[in-house]
């Protein structure tokens, strides 16, 4: 059983399943929004890539600021965007158009295949909204979709206080499925950004952000077999200025 009980993030909005008037409609034979069409045989419990080929999912992560490092919880806080990129070759386009990132209705993630992204040593998971999620839904170059939500992340990183005052830390943010392995679904970042001159000032640590070891992107589960990861490790060193 995966330690620390992480939470399963599936991406499923909670709104209800009818289409709006104004964005799709759904009949017997496709559900449509925005000149995109899913087929009447379309289904959402399959991967889109089928069982001959790997389906690559692609993180953009982030992160615009260090809310919060609990050293007493073992605990980071992040404020970042969460981005999600797949390519869904089910997906057929009714109307021409030249643009290659076209926003649709968030409603129609009710009724697409989406990723059984994972979030290991999570805490919680903070969907930020004002009115509605800030998230977003976009047909990008035709066949891939992206779904980004701003979020307030928390996650656990094992910390040792043996060298105070001079601690440093390290911490890993993976991301990977939940039950496809690397032969079936692997994962990789497109974005992986943070700006420590525009972070918390207030924190006691110095944090740097760089993108995980070639070692740190695969996990092994024994018999259910070898998961992709991504993400990144972040550094904290303690602020001796402070």
């Amino acid at each position: 059983m995966r330690r620390l009980f992480p939470i399963l993030l599936t991406l499923i909005l909670e709104s209800s399943l009818s289409m709006k008037t104004n964005s799709g409609l759904k009949n017997n034979s496709a559900t449509c929004v925005s000149g995109f069409c899913l087929g009447g045989d379309y289904n959402s419990l399959e991967l889109p890539s089928g069982n001959k080929e790997v389906t690559r999912i692609t993180m953009h992560l982030e992160v615009l600021d260090v809310l919060r490092v609990d050293d007493k919880k073992f605990s980071v806080t992040l404020n970042m965007y969460f981005g999600v990129r797949w390519t869904e070759n089910r997906l057929t386009k009714m109307t021409p158009g030249t643009s290659s990132w076209i926003p649709i209705d968030m409603d129609f993630m009710n009724y697409l295949w989406v990723p059984n992204v994972f979030v290991y040593n999570l805490v919680s998971f903070h969907a930020l909204d004002c009115l509605k999620k800030l998230a977003g839904l976009w047909v990008a170059e035709g066949k891939d979709l992206f779904y980004n939500q701003a979020t307030h992340v928390t996650f656990m990183c094992p910390m040792r206080f043996n060298k105070f005052p001079l601690d440093q830390h390290s911490c890993k943010f993976l991301v990977g499925s939940t039950n496809y392995d690397m032969t079936r679904m692997l994962f990789d970042y497109n974005t992986l950004s943070y700006d420590p001159l525009s972070g918390n000032t207030i924190l006691d640590y110095r944090i740097q952000i760089k993108p995980l070891k070639t070692a740190d992107r695969i996990i092994n589960y024994g018999e259910t077999g070898n998961y992709s990861l991504t993400g990144f490790e972040m550094t904290l060193t303690r602020n001796m200025a402070k």
